[in-house]
C-alpha cells in the first residue's frame, strides 16, 4: 500500500501506541489522530505528505528513507501537529541517523512539536546533533546502537529519562549539554570515556551510576548538575578541568589512584562535601580546584604531593592543615586561614616556595593565634622564608 491513511484512533491503534509508550509516561489517549506513511524507495517521504498529515498527531513511518525524509519528518514536527513520530517500521539508510538527522537546529529554529520518539530496533549510529533542540520527552535507544554523535540531544530541555544501550562506550561532547529536566540516566559498565560537557548544566540530574569501565572525563562534563556522588572507578585517570564545578550538593568524592593531577576548578563551588583525600599519585592539585567548598573541613594530602596551586582551597573552612613531606611549591592565596583553623602543619625539611599571599588569613590576628609546625630543626628557614614568614608562631615538632 502506497501513500498514507488518516482515521481517529481505533482500539487496534491504541494498542499499537499504548505499546509505544513507557509505564511512567502518559498513556495516549483514545483522541489521538494517526497516519501512517509508506514508502518504497528513499526520498519517497515528501512525495506521501499531504495536509491530513500535517494534522495528525502520531505517524507512523513504513518502509526506507533516507537523510532527506528524515529532515521532512522534522520538518512536519515544527510546522504540522505530529507529537509522536513512530520509525519502528521504518529503514533508516545504513541503519544510521545522520548528523543533525532530526534536529531542529537548522535555519528557523522553531520549536518542535514531537515529544515521543520510537526508533527501529536494528539502528546502530545516531550522528552528530541527531537530536539537538528538539522537544523529545521519552525516546527509546535500541540495544543494537553501538555510537552516539557529539550534541546528539544538545539543549533537549524536555527530556527526562534515558538509558544507553550496553554497546556504546563513548558518551561525546555535549551529548546531554543543558538537558534541564534530566533527571535519570542509565549508562552502562563498558562506556570508556565522558566527553567535555556532556551532562554540563543537567540541573535536575542527581543521581548518576559512573560506569566501571570509566578511563577518561572531559572538561566540565558535569558541571553545574545536581549529582550527589562523585566516586570515581580506579581505572579514570584522565580527568579534564571544571568536571565537577558547581555541583553544589555533592557530599562524597573519591579521587582514584593513579590520577597524577587534580584538575583546575575540579570540585568548586559546594556547600556538602566535608572530606577529601588526595591520593598518593597525585603530583599536583590545580588551581582552585577546591575553592569555595564552603562545608570542606578535612583533606588528607599524601607523600608524593609536589605542588599546590593558585587558590586551590580558598575560601575553604579547613579545620587542620597538613602538608607532606614531598610538597614544593604553594600558588597564591592556596589556604585560607579562619577561626576554624586550628593549625598549620607543613612535613618538608626544606620550607617549600610559596606565595607571599599563599596563606589568607581572614584576621590579622589569626598570624599570632594559628601556630605552622615544621620539623624540629627546620623552624629558622621557615621564618626566613617568603608566605612561612606570615606565621608568628612557628613550632617544631
Amino acid at each position: 500500500m502506497k501513500g498514507f491513511f488518516l482515521i481517529n484512533i481505533s482500539a487496534a491503534a491504541a494498542l499499537i501506541l499504548a505499546a509505544c509508550s513507557s509505564s511512567d509516561e502518559p498513556s495516549v489517549t483514545t483522541e489521538r489522530s494517526y497516519c501512517d506513511i509508506y514508502c518504497e524507495n528513499f526520498g519517497d517521504l515528501a512525495a506521501n505528505i499531504t495536509a491530513e498529515v500535517y494534522e495528525c498527531d502520531s505517524l507512523v513511518v513504513h518502509g526506507p528513507i533516507n537523510a532527506n525524509d528524515l529532515h521532512e519528518l522534522s520538518e512536519l514536527g515544527i510546522w504540522g501537529n505530529v507529537e509522536v513520530l513512530d520509525l519502528r517500521y521504518a529503514q533508516i539508510e545504513n541503519r544510521c541517523i545522520p548528523d543533525k538527522g532530526l534536529s531542529v537546529s537548522g535555519s528557523y529554529m522553531m520549536e518542535s512539536k514531537i515529544r515521543r520518539y520510537i526508533l527501529p530496533g536494528d539502528l546502530v549510529e545516531i550522528g552528530d546533533e541527531g537530536f539537538g533542540y528538539t522537544q523529545v520527552e521519552s525516546i527509546n535507544l535500541p540495544s543494537g546502537l553501538r555510537s552516539i554523535g557529539e550534541k546528539c540531544f544538545y539543549k533537549c530541555h524536555r527530556l527526562r529519562s534515558i538509558t544507553i544501550p550496553s554497546g556504546v562506550e563513548e558518551i561525546p561532547e555535549s551529548c546531554f549539554f543543558q538537558c534541564l529536566d534530566l533527571e535519570k540516566v542509565g549508562l552502562p559498565d563498558g562506556v570508556r570515556s565522558i566527553g567535555a560537557e556532556a551532562f554540563a548544566e543537567c540541573r535536575m540530574l542527581e543521581d548518576l551510576n559512573i560506569p566501571s569501565a570509566l578511563e577518561a572525563i572531559g572538561d566540565n562534563a558535569f558541571a553545574h548538575t545536581a549529582l550527589r556522588n562523585a566516586t570515581l572507578p580506579s581505572g579514570c585517570v584522565r580527568i579534564g578541568n571544571r568536571v565537577f564545578s558547581g555541583c553544589y550538593y555533592i557530599d562524597k568524592l573519591v579521587i582514584p589512584e593513579g590520577v597524577a593531577e587534580i584538575s583546575a576548578y575540579f570540585i568548586n563551588d559546594n556547600i556538602r562535601l566535608r572530606r577529601v583525600e588526595i591520593p598518593v599519585s597525585a603530583k599536583k592539585i590545580g588551581k582552585s580546584a577546591f575553592a569555595d567548598c564552603l562545608a570542606l573541613a578535612e583533606v588528607v594530602f599524601r607523600d608524593g604531593l609536589e605542588e599546590i596551586a593558585d587558590m586551590a582551597f580558598a575560601n575553604s573552612p579547613l579545620a587542620e592543615i597538613v602538608l607532606p613531606s614531598t610538597l614544593k611549591a604553594v600558588g597564591k592565596q592556596s589556604f585560607t586561614v579562619s577561626s576554624a583553623t586550628a593549625g598549620v602543619m607543613c612535613m618538608a625539611t626544606t620550607p617549600p616556595v610559596c606565595a607571599a599571599d599563599a596563606f589568607i588569613f581572614g584576621e590579622e590576628s589569626l598570624k599570632s593565634s594559628v601556630p605552622l609546625y615544621v620539623p624540629s630543626g627546620s623552624e629558622s628557614l621557615y621564618m626566613l622564608a617568603a608566605g612561612w614568614s606570615d606565621f608568628k608562631d612557628i613550632r617544631g615538632i
